[in-house]
């Protein structure tokens, strides 16, 4: 064993074997005095380099403790203890390491056992108290069988040198560390290309150690089949000072190793070399190489099958000899052959025929010939079976070609090893393909065989792609032909869609008409004198009317959800208000039932959200009317939270979660499961007891999934039920604020109408009402008249667009479905006759129509209309019209 010692620039080699022989003899360790009669003349000369000043020679017991067994003589001159002192103490030497080097120093000792040679550095308490700078080098020594029984080193004094290396400038210790701690191996090499510093990760990528490399240049590294190689890359170095390659390399254990070197001058004499290792990229690399060569093969040989006339009926028509020969140069095999099963007609008997082969050009005893059959006779019936369970056969010529059991395919190939591959058309054993070598190892590594079994499947899907054409045309004909017959049909659907939309639409229209009629009197009768019986009777027609003015909305409702045509907005809302309006409304209902309806709402929950408020309070009046009807006693409460214990700012999302609970009547656990389906109702007697369709429920669903959340119900008969709906909504700022911002530039907030005086005689309006219907002229009249305006009535919108020619008015009540000239036009024709007299100043026209589908209010907006009103008219939002109409004319 030999060492290889560097230090700044300084290269010393010693071989150890000198000293470890001498000082174990044996396995016991003899008296260094003996020791040097003993020795040769080398060994004198080591005994002299190990007696002198700043080196001594050691052995020591490989135990917990590490105990010294000898020391040369000289040991008291670097550490100032004598030999007999530590001899009679051999912890002494651990014992005074610094504390800051013990715990490296133990690991290393620790790591002996796997390997051959260790070298360490740390500092020495001295007997007078300074600390001194050893390199120590151990070599292991074992017995015959094989134990670690003790360690021979040889150790330095390199105080001297670690105060020299402090001395070095920044510059020269981050060159060092740069080689020392590089992820790659680095070493300087001469001009000979001997080594002169080596970094460690060039000894773990080589294998070999520091004195192995030192007695060999960086040629030697490489192969011999490389070495031409590696000395034009050493002379171009030389030459150039810089140089690049990738050799072939021998590691210690013989393995082969790829190394990339990268060389580059220091000085005229000296160069730095990079070593990196790689092996793994090479192999990659041949590897991606081969695959690239076989899917180039198989890409040529696909191409072949596609490349043929579709009047080609049969498989074996589509491959031909170049794609066998494609196969065979890529996977390096000797013979390639196709064959085909058949029933031969000769012998009466199943077999198969060769309809295809390839040799290499180098092969000369393959005697298979296009045409050839063979019966499954011998080994081969086996074959059939194995193709379909193993996917591959494999068959060996274990003797001679004459043999009997020896297959005539076998004997007429020539070859020593044959692997074949089946080939399934429709999931049928339509043939196989077979690749035969000639080489004496006669084995397919697990490799091959995929990459066999990939090519054969790769031709044959091409084959079967070919053979599915025909029918693809066939099936792509009826394919034809039946989307023709869906483009039809979805026209039919379409046109019924749109027809359920017109129905639906002409409806909500014509049962609009009569109901602003029976309303708008009913109404107009309730603020007159009437006779208690009178007014009762009239309140029940209002009623009846609202319930079935309700029922209209709940289909058009409906309609929207199911054609998923239903709009949510996003604007600024408080849910408590929402809250206390369902409230409102429905107290009174409650009171009559002497009902207690409570709410209350979590302080977590935002003072401010983005959302539909309309929606919202449809599902509370929804939720909260039917606990309220359904309620005979007790209480109907609502309670609002916020899921969740994080703390919302403005910007976050939030679950907002409501519940309605009542004292009611409750349901059926059975009844439960489709409560939310369109006219379902828990119980069918309940629709003939309390009324309803079964709509609202379904649409509260609905309207509570398109703002992110949905709905459930918990229910005991007899008891009362709890309802239960989330919605998703965004955190806004104040919605005090947000709205004071929203209506600040709106004057119609600061209109004060005096209650004891009628509205049209503190702000006249010039009014002109185009409706064709004379009953519901009859009714806009009267309560126009009743709020103190009239108006001037024509009946089509042609004429409505004559009256504005000769009169100006300031509010034009603009009917949609009108003869002669609908409303959208008649309001189009007006904007025009605007645009062409600019002295004439704008109409505010009111759509006051009986259509109320998804889309009638922006077409009406669209024709030039400033606002949109439903029949029946409603007194309330009547007024408010009326205010926007004055604050934007700037009537007072």
């Amino acid at each position: 064993m030999s060492l290889l010692l560097l230090y700044v620039g300084i290269c010393w080699y010693v071989d150890f074997s000198i000293f470890q022989s001498s000082l174990l003899m044996a396995g016991s360790l003899l008296p260094v005095a003996t020791l040097k009669k003993e020795q040769d003349t080398e060994d004198n000369q080591l005994m002299g380099l190990g007696s002198s000043g700043s080196t001594m020679i050691f052995q020591f017991k490989y135990d917990e403790i590490f105990t010294l067994l000898d020391i040369t003589s000289n040991c008291e001159a670097i550490l100032g203890f004598d030999r007999t002192a530590l001899l009679m103490e051999p912890s002494l030497w651990l014992e005074r390491i610094n504390s800051l080097d013990l715990l490296r120093v133990k690991e290393e000792l620790e790591s002996l056992p796997k390997t051959d040679r260790l070298s360490v550095e740390y500092r020495f308490k001295h007997k007078k108290g300074h600390d001194v700078w050893l390199r120590d080098e151990y070599v292991p020594n074992y017995d015959e069988h094989h134990r670690l029984i003790n360690v021979s080193g040889i150790r330095w004094d390199i105080t001297k040198w670690k105060f020299k290396e402090e001395k070095l400038t920044l510059s020269e210790r981050q060159y060092r560390a740069c080689i020392d701690y590089a992820p790659d191996g680095v070493a300087i090499i001469d001009g000979q290309g001997e080594f002169c510093h080596i970094n460690e990760m060039m000894l773990k990528i080589t294998g070999h150690s520091s004195y192995t490399l030192g007695r060999r240049s960086i040629i030697d590294l490489i192969n011999l089949d490389s070495r031409k190689e590696g000395k034009a890359w050493f002379a171009k170095l030389l030459s150039e000072k810089r140089a690049n390659g990738e050799f072939c390399c021998e590691k210690r254990n013989g393995a082969e190793q790829y190394l990339s070197m990268s060389g580059t001058a220091l000085d005229d004499d000296h160069f730095l070399i990079y070593v990196k290792d790689i092996t793994a990229e090479h192999l990659s690399k041949m590897r991606i190489e081969r695959r690239d060569h076989l899917l180039f093969a198989l890409v040529q040989s696909m191409n072949k099958l596609l490349a043929f006339d579709d009047e080609a009926q049969n498989v074996e028509e589509h491959i031909q000899k170049d794609i066998l020969e494609y196969l065979g140069n890529a996977l390096s095999v000797d013979v390639v052959f196709l064959s085909m099963c058949k029933r031969l007609q000769n012998q009466k008997t199943e077999g198969f025929e060769i309809i295809e082969t390839w040799q290499h050009e180098n092969v000369t005893q393959c005697e298979l010939e296009k045409g050839t059959e063979f019966t499954w006779q011998g080994g081969a019936t086996s074959w059939r079976n194995r193709f379909i369970t193993n996917r591959y056969v494999i068959e060996r010529q274990e003797t001679d070609f004459a043999s009997l059991n020896s297959h005539p395919l076998m004997v007429q190939s020539g070859c020593n090893s044959i692997f074949m591959v089946p080939m399934l058309v429709k999931n049928e054993f339509w043939g196989f393909m077979g690749f035969g070598k000639n080489d004496t190892e006669k084995k397919w590594k697990l490799v091959d065989r995929r990459v066999l079994v990939a090519a054969v499947d790769s031709i044959m899907l091409a084959i079967r792609n070919r053979i599915a054409q025909h029918e693809i045309a066939a099936a792509n004909i009826e394919l034809e032909k039946a989307i023709e017959k869906s483009n039809l049909m979805a026209i039919e659907s379409e046109k019924a869609n749109q027809a359920k939309s017109e129905f639906v639409a002409n409806m909500s229209h014509e049962i609009r008409t009569p109901m602003n009629s029976i309303l708008g009197f009913t109404g107009l009768l309730l603020d007159s004198s009437l006779s208690p019986e009178h007014r009762e009777w009239l309140n029940i027609v209002q009623a009846s009317g609202n319930s079935l003015l309700s029922l209209v909305n709940n289909i058009l409702d409906f309609s929207k959800i199911e054609a998923g045509s239903l709009e949510i907005e996003r604007n600024p809302m408080t849910f408590k208000s929402c809250v206390e309006d369902v409230t409102g409304i429905l107290s009174h209902e409650a009171a009559k039932r002497d009902l207690q309806l409570t709410f209350e709402v979590d302080e977590k929950v935002p003072h401010s959200i983005l959302s539909d408020e309309a929606r919202i309070k449809e599902i509370l009046l929804n939720l909260v009317g039917n606990a309220v009807k359904f309620t005979h006693e007790g209480y109907v409460k609502i309670q609002v939270a916020v899921q969740g214990s994080k703390k919302l700012k403005s910007g976050d999302m939030c679950c907002i979660e409501c519940s309605v609970t009542d004292t009611g009547i409750g349901m059926q656990e059975s009844a439960l499961h489709n409560i939310f389906q369109p006219f379902a109702q828990a119980d069918t007697s309940t629709t003939r007891k309390y009324g309803g369709t079964g709509l609202g429920l379904a649409i509260s669903r609905s309207l509570c999934r398109n703002l992110g959340g949905d709905i459930h119900v918990e229910s005991k008969y007899g008891e009362g039920s709890k309802f239960t709906f989330t919605i998703m909504a965004e955190v806004s700022e104040d919605v005090r604020i947000l709205n004071a911002q929203v209506q600040k530039p709106v004057v119609r907030d600061s209109l004060e109408i005096d209650e004891n005086s009628k509205m049209g005689e503190q702000y006249p309006l010039s009014i002109l009402v185009a409706e064709d219907n004379k009953t519901n002229q009859k009714v806009l009249r009267l309560i126009l008249k009743k709020i103190g305006y009239s108006a001037e009535f024509v009946e089509n919108g042609k004429l409505a667009a004559q009256a504005v020619t000769r009169n100006y008015y300031d509010l034009v009540f603009m009917d949609v479905h009108m003869p002669e000239m609908d409303g959208y036009e008649a309001t189009r024709t007006i904007r025009t006759y605007e645009n062409e007299h600019s002295d004439v100043k704008n109409h505010y026209i009111i759509a006051l129509t009986a259509h109320a589908m998804k889309g009638d209010k922006e077409k009406c907006l669209a024709s030039g209309m400033d606002d949109y009103l439903t029949k029946p008219v409603n007194l309330k939002a009547l007024k408010v019209a009326l205010k926007k109409c004055i604050s934007h004319q700037g009537i007072h």
